[in-house]
């Protein structure tokens, strides 16, 4: 937990070469799920009222270090953590972005997960302009990517 913020990753402590995108897909797939039934105050009976999260997903290799002098934090770092985070932050609520890497793992990995180009793309802070997708949980019609590969894989 980073402030309000939640990170997750896979692939680290074992090899997960043919499913580790898709893990980290369908986590926060059901995590949106969970979001979107969860009343922000259960005294009120507005059932639109629930809980709206953003998530950001992408994948790649990443540094990892014990830091602090007395409350030791293990901590994950790197592009890879960053641009997760900027999957995040430009995302909006009740939606699932991923980078193209990772749309395109995804596509390899777990066909049955819905994936649609973010139309124009984004401008990510420190990266220019990037090419992302959403993922959708609503069995809308999916695309087709290249194939590509990866090492770990972030949903922040």
């Amino acid at each position: 937990v980073i402030g309000d913020a939640y990170l997750a990753a896979t692939n680290l402590l074992e090899d997960q070469p043919g499913d580790h995108a898709a893990r980290l897909a369908r986590f926060a797939v059901d995590a949106m799920a969970a979001a979107r039934h969860t009343l922000v105050d259960e005294e009120v009976s507005d059932p639109t009222a629930v809980v709206r999260i953003r998530a950001g997903l992408h994948c790649g290799a990443v540094s990892a270090s014990v830091v602090g002098e007395r409350g030791f934090k293990y901590t994950l770092m790197g592009d890879t953590v960053n641009t997760a985070s900027r999957m995040e932050s430009t995302s909006l609520p009740g939606q699932i972005q991923c980078s193209e890497p990772m749309a395109v793992l995804l596509a390899r990995q777990a066909p049955d997960i819905v994936t649609r180009a973010r139309e124009g793309g984004i401008d990510v802070k420190g990266k220019g302009h990037m090419d992302t997708f959403w993922i959708f949980h609503d069995g809308a019609a999916r695309n087709n990517w290249r194939d590509g590969k990866s090492k770990s894989c972030f949903w922040w």
